[in-house]
């Protein structure tokens, strides 16, 4: 298996140009369920979460926007003044562990 570790956007839309079935993972906590069971197979992975543009999260005026990589702890943590009912859904998701890593 291929492991493409993208630290620029450049460098991940690049990987995935030139390999348009390479699976894309930042949190990988779904994803490596499925290759453990069996229920899903890859020959290139290209891994997205030291991408600082999909890293972050910001709001200007009426207009939040969450980046691919941020994880749920993020969301659960930093983004209740503005959309309360989407952090609150995130805390039910897995345990703090998952939470930290899964986006």
């Amino acid at each position: 298996m291929s492991v493409t570790i993208a630290s620029s956007l450049d460098t991940a839309l690049t990987a995935l140009a030139a390999n348009p079935s390479a699976v894309v993972v930042a949190g990988g906590t779904d994803v490596m369920v499925e290759f453990n069971s069996g229920h899903r197979r890859a020959t290139d992975l290209i891994v997205i979460n030291r991408v600082a543009d999909l890293c972050t999260w910001r709001h200007v005026g009426d207009v939040l926007e969450i980046g691919a990589a941020v994880t749920w702890a993020q969301v659960q943590d930093e983004l209740a003044p503005w959309v309360p009912a989407l952090a609150e859904a995130a805390r039910t998701v897995g345990s703090p562990q998952i939470r930290h890593a899964g986006t």
